[in-house]
């Protein structure tokens, strides 16, 4: 299925990219993250290429003369893996994801923090409304928002995109399957943007392994996610 729609495909690209080398320091850097209020980059990073190496947040500073130094993102960082993490466009919001690793699952669950005072809060884990007790990951906020990755049964596939929605200041609703969207294959890393919707999927309609897909209705009921095209995708893995 894929090399029937390498060889047919007629997907006009809607996205061009251009490599930064200043981020590309490490091992393994992923689940970039731009929050544009204060111009700053952050992203996941992993020193090296175990499956048990430490996985910390990393920022760096864009401004009119250039980069900053890459550094960790202290607040956040501990001796287990922190990754993904998402900003509210207000600046005072921010959640991410916090594992717990061993050597017989990884355990991982969406944290958040609020901004007081121009001071990050002690990170609070989400209650059950949008954690379970599987692999809850991804998280990205979008205006009142929540979308995120779980492998948690019921799903169309083996990880699925859900979305919970803010009710108030302190209360997020229970999280949804975002059914329109997902498919019997991986659906991975959800990014929303100007009223677009990304994610990343193995699904047949690629060019091979993980492509970037997008929809411009993701909660349409007659919505589907379309193929970005060849000059993003290629036969190997694009993700985050």
């Amino acid at each position: 299925n894929n090399i029937e729609f390498n060889l047919y495909s007629d997907v006009k690209s809607i996205i061009d990219f251009s490599v930064e080398d200043t981020l590309n320091n490490f091992f393994y850097q992923y689940s970039p993250f731009y929050d544009q209020k204060s111009s700053t980059i952050y992203l996941t990073v992993r020193k090296g290429d175990g499956l048990f190496d430490d996985e910390n947040i990393y920022s760096i500073k864009y401004g009119n003369r250039g980069a900053s130094v890459i550094v960790p993102f202290e607040f956040l960082n501990t001796e287990n893996n922190e990754g993904t993490i998402s900003i509210s466009q207000s600046g005072d919001y921010l959640v991410f994801t916090y594992c717990v690793m061993d050597f017989k699952k990884n355990s991982c669950d969406l944290f958040y923090s609020k901004k007081v005072g121009g001071i990050w809060n002690a990170p609070r884990k989400f209650d059950d409304k949008i954690n379970s007790k599987f692999w809850d990951s991804q998280p990205y906020l979008y205006n009142d928002i929540l979308f995120f990755v779980s492998n948690r049964p019921g799903g169309k596939g083996g990880r699925d995109i859900y979305f919970s929605k803010r009710l108030d200041e302190n209360e997020w609703g229970q999280a949804k399957n975002l059914k329109m969207i997902n498919s019997q294959y991986e659906d991975i890393s959800p990014i929303m943007f100007n009223g677009i919707f990304y994610l990343a999927s193995d699904r047949s309609d690629s060019y091979g392994g993980y492509d970037i897909f997008y929809s411009s209705s993701p909660f349409n009921k007659t919505s589907f996610s379309k193929n970005v095209g060849p000059k993003v995708n290629s036969y190997l893995d694009e993700i985050s």
